[in-house]
């Protein structure tokens, strides 16, 4: 009998949020174990890992039920955790808020904000994996295979992943057991001692990837707003958004939200069938009234450079042109800078259309007519874009955006 061990260490790029249930701080509080601190409940990475593999490959790893007929999964996840000496100021809590836009108008929808609670820090969630089984077990090379991909192309927890939420980077260590020999050894091995000195560390190898993924770096032209609002005295109004390193950030929901939005008028311009606006809301998650999961990812883009300017404004009576009562308002923008963003596509939802209309989306994007944050009426929100990969490789916009 065989017994192996995988020790992983999760650290976020992105914010994380995973809800429990409560609406105490926000429409949707965030998890957390008894010390206060965010945590990943191993059912949550357990169906994350189990998403990356094919359904076959799935239940033979992690068990399947068929009404009264089921077979166990043949590996054990822990919570993944922050380590004991995580404290308060070892996190930050952020609030993050959105809406949904009227697709013809732009405005927003009434009764359709929300906001959620995130988590970012610097700290690794310590996760552990146990598989027992006989030599020759056909779901221990499917386990190795999954955790040698984890490490190279990381691996996304919690909530809204496919806009950008959750995104961690994977470093993971191995350790077995061959019994009986190594059953001494096995009686005073814990998994959860700390350090990785007597385990070997995994060497990433990825797996066939069910996406494609482009990944475009780009210029910030003039101010962008993507805003937080605040009633601090001494605060602005609203100022960029940012992260924990107080970089601005446009977060995977607004990238989301444009494209959307200017793949919609594409259609309209084109006078497409309603079948293709039907086949752009499902393509986004969705489709007759429900919600299903989006087919395409935006990442969160963090803003390199440039640098933030608050500006005092007043509204003006239309009619006099006098300055409106109580409506003088700080704002804060973000000029300048350069950013990456990467953009998903799930194979099997591949179509000409669509491919299309979101390269065409891009392409406005780099000439200006497509727009990203708020104030898009006054001239902000523009980028200009650097350079696109898709898969890695050079990719040129004018020559693969075409008629029809």
């Amino acid at each position: 009998m065989l017994k192996k061990y995988y020790k992983l260490a999760l650290i976020q790029t992105s914010p994380l949020h995973l809800s429990n249930g409560d609406s105490n701080d926000s429409d949707s509080d965030l998890m957390k174990d008894s010390r206060n601190m965010p945590f990943i409940p191993g059912t949550g990475l357990a169906g994350a890992l189990r998403d990356l593999l094919p359904r076959q490959e799935q239940e033979a790893l992690f068990g399947w039920i068929r009404g009264e007929k089921q077979q166990a999964s043949r590996v054990i996840v822990s919570d993944a955790v922050l380590p004991a000496g995580a404290r308060e100021k070892d996190i930050h809590l952020t609030f993050r808020d959105g809406v949904s836009l009227d697709l013809f108008r732009g405005t927003a929808i009434k009764g359709a904000k929300y906001d959620l609670e995130a988590v970012e820090t610097s700290l690794p969630y310590c996760a552990y994996l146990e598989w027992t089984g006989e030599e020759g077990d056909e779901s221990l090379p499917l386990l190795e295979k999954l955790i040698k991909h984890i490490t190279t192309a990381g691996l996304q927890l919690g909530g809204k992943t496919t806009r950008g939420y959750g995104a961690m980077k994977v470093s993971a260590w191995e350790k077995e057991f061959r019994f009986p020999a190594d059953l001494s050894a096995w009686l005073t091995f814990s998994p959860r001692a700390e350090g990785t000195s007597d385990w070997a560390p995994v060497v990433g190898h990825p797996m066939e990837t069910a996406w494609t993924e482009y990944r475009i770096t780009f210029q910030v032209n003039g101010p962008i707003a993507v805003r937080v609002y605040s009633s601090a005295i001494g605060e602005a109004d609203f100022t960029a958004m940012k992260n924990m390193n107080r970089k601005p950030v446009i977060p995977g929901t607004s990238w989301a939200g444009a494209f959307r939005h200017r793949m919609h008028e594409l259609a309209q311009e084109l006078s497409l069938p309603t079948e293709s606006i039907t086949a752009i809301d499902a393509f986004f998650g969705k489709m007759d009234g429900d919600l299903k999961r989006s087919a395409v990812q935006f990442s969160e883009t963090e803003i390199q450079g440039g640098q933030e300017l608050v500006l005092t404004r007043n509204a003006l009576d239309r009619f006099t042109s006098a300055p409106a009562m109580s409506a003088l308002f700080s704002a804060g923008y973000w000029y300048g800078g350069s950013g990456e963003l990467r953009i998903r596509l799930e194979k099997k939802y591949h179509s000409t259309l669509l491919d299309q209309l979101l390269l065409a989306a891009l392409k406005d994007l780099d000439t200006g007519l497509m727009t990203i944050g708020g104030n898009a009426s006054t001239g902000l929100g523009q980028i200009r874009i650097d350079r696109v990969f898709a898969d890695g490789e050079p990719f040129e916009l004018q020559t693969e955006v075409k008629e029809g």
